[in-house]
Parts: C-alpha cells; structure tokens; sequence
C-alpha cells in the first residue's frame, strides 16, 4: 500500500524577511530549523543570536545584514524573526504592542 502526502507538503519558497530595502532569504529546511532549535534550548539569547544567524541565512544574506550595522538589540530582534519564519511562524505575533 502506498499513501501519497505529497499534496500535504508545503514545498514553497524559503520565507523572505525585510528590513528597510534589504530582502533575507531565511532557510527553513527541517535540518535548520532542528539545529536551531537545539541552540535555542542550550545556549544564552547572544551565543544564540551568534550561532543561528549563519543557519539560517547564506553567507550571501549575512553580508547584507552585517552591512547594515545594526544595534546587538536589533540583531537578536532579527534573528528572533528569522527563527519565527524558520519555524512557520508569524514574527508579529510574538511582537505584541511593537
């Protein structure tokens, strides 16, 4: 017996976030998102924010991000949103009143 799920899965692009003009592909293969899930659990928000950052982004998006010189607070906020996306997750939700 053969059950086909191949309707069930979701094969879209890789999920995008924005800031100002700059686009970052955020990849959101499973391999990813369970290494960041396990930095998540054993490490603190900056080794975190450190270790996810080049998971989740090629070194192509990183470039752009470091360009833009961001404060540390708002690179974690990235990196939070980008583990959102990663996850399937809508960022905002997570940001109520902001």
């Amino acid at each position: 017996m053969t059950y086909d799920i191949t309707e069930k899965l979701n094969f879209d692009a890789d999920p995008k976030l924005k800031i100002n003009d700059t686009e970052l592909t955020i990849k959101s293969d499973a391999e990813n998102v369970l290494q960041i899930l396990d930095i998540l659990q054993n490490n603190g928000e900056m080794e975190a924010a450190i270790k996810c950052i080049p998971i989740l982004l090629s070194k192509e998006d990183q470039e752009k991000l470091n360009s833009l010189h961001l404060k540390m607070n708002d690179y974690i906020s990235v990196m939070e949103a980008a583990v959102s996306l990663a996850l399937g997750e809508d960022p905002g939700e997570n940001n109520q009143g902001e």
